[in-house]
């Protein structure tokens, strides 16, 4: 089985340098258009199925890049829950929770949101989002898309990599592609990580 995994085109909080956790914000123009790049980049693919975190962008990004209405939300792929710093601005939270705010990015691995997830928390419930779907699928193509630190915790996950490194490159940009080669539930190859070239000259 081969795994598609994106994130959600840009949104009106990405632009506003908003937190957005479980909160939704709606895609932008541009992050529309960046899905209908994605779309066009793998439109050929035939698609067993489509996955998508519950959060309506997410959603909205996983209609148009599969070209469908039908997407099957699985709630463990939703974003990291940031409890308090949700809808707030990144300078807002740099004043009132500056050491966690360097955690967050720097240190990944010992934060813990106020009212929220942690890394480890969220690494649990992407083990089990996974694991469902590789449950159901034997072989052809999967399609999942999802947030920008569940995607990289993910990809972690399949290069049996450190929390600490949640952060580090390459970095999970809007509708960036990666593909994993599934042979079972503890079997795989990395194909592609991180790829925006269907982006190029946006």
């Amino acid at each position: 089985m081969r795994l598609y995994l994106t994130r959600h085109g840009q949104t009106q909080s990405n632009l506003n340098k908003i937190m957005q956790g479980w909160h939704n914000s709606e895609l932008t123009e541009l992050g529309k258009n960046q899905a209908k790049k994605l779309h066009k980049r793998i439109k050929h693919i035939d698609f067993e199925e489509v996955y998508s975190s519950p959060l309506k962008r997410a959603i909205d990004t996983a209609k148009i890049v599969s070209g469908r209405e039908n997407i099957k939300t699985i709630d463990n792929l939703k974003e990291i829950g940031l409890g308090v710093w949700e809808s707030r601005t990144q300078e807002e939270i740099k004043k009132t929770h500056a050491d966690l705010f360097v955690n967050f990015w720097e240190y990944p691995h010992i934060f813990k949101a106020e009212e929220g997830e942690s890394f480890h928390d969220v690494k649990e419930r992407a083990k089990k989002a996974i694991n469902v779907i590789i449950s159901k699928h034997d072989e052809g193509n999967v399609l999942i898309v999802t947030h920008a630190a569940i995607l990289n915790v993910i990809m972690l996950l399949f290069n049996n990599k450190d929390l600490s490194l949640v952060w580090q490159p390459p970095v999970q940009q809007n509708t960036a592609l990666n593909i994993v080669e599934v042979y079972n539930s503890n079997n795989y190859n990395v194909r592609l990580e991180g790829c925006t070239y269907h982006l190029d000259n946006m």
